[in-house]
Parts: C-alpha cells; structure tokens; sequence
C-alpha cells in the first residue's frame, strides 16, 4: 500500500510540473512602444549649385611688404594683396577694392584678396 502512495504522489508532482504555465517574452502588457518617424516633403524643383559668391570690398590699411607677400593690414583683419600691381612700398597707407577668395594658396598669414584697384592715401 506505500508504494500506491508513494506512486501517486509522484504522479501528482509531476502533473504539477507539466501544468505549469510558460512565459513567453513578448506579452501584451510588456510590448514595447514605438514612435512614429517624422515624414520630409521631397525638395520641390530642380537641385540648387552651391555658390560661394562673395562681394567686393573696399578696405584702408598699411601695407607690409615681407619675403614675397604683400598684406594689408586693417584694424581687424590681415589680407594678403593678390594682383597688386605697381610700385609698392611697405608702411604706405592704402585704400584697395578687391574680392575676397579663400579658395586661393599662398604662403602668406593672411587671408588672400584680389585686388581690382588700389591707391594711395593720405
């Protein structure tokens, strides 16, 4: 009679094994939520070109004249004088019209500026 009990209590434990509910990891109450991505229109007409268009300046400054480079120097900035033509004389006062082009190399500290006119002062 001990082994009936003993057999039927471990058929009782193993039905309690089996009955056990499994977990799976995506239930509804832990479902994760999502954010929708913004829409973006698609440009409208045809693709603009890049321009890097700078506009003629008139600076003053003093001019220096130094192994190959002549830069004028302004309160704020130094340019380097490119197509600067003529007799030029470091320390005389200037007044140039030129266009900014940073696009230029040299070997000089400031920043490069073609120069269309350029005259003395003062």
């Amino acid at each position: 009679m001990r082994w009936m009990a003993l057999l039927l209590l471990v058929c009782l434990l193993a039905g309690c094994a089996e009955a056990a509910p499994s977990r799976s990891p995506a239930t509804s109450s832990g479902a994760l939520s999502s954010t929708p991505l913004p829409t973006i229109e698609p440009p409208s007409g045809p693709a603009k070109t890049p321009t890097d268009s700078f506009k003629q300046v008139t600076l003053r400054g003093t001019l220096r004249v130094t192994s190959g480079c002549v830069e004028l120097l302004t309160d704020t900035v130094t340019w380097t004088l490119l197509g600067l033509t003529g007799d030029v004389r470091g320390g005389e006062r200037v007044e140039v019209v030129g266009l900014p082009a940073p696009d230029a190399e040299t070997g000089c500290s400031g920043s490069p500026l073609r120069v269309s006119t350029a005259t003395r002062i003062g």
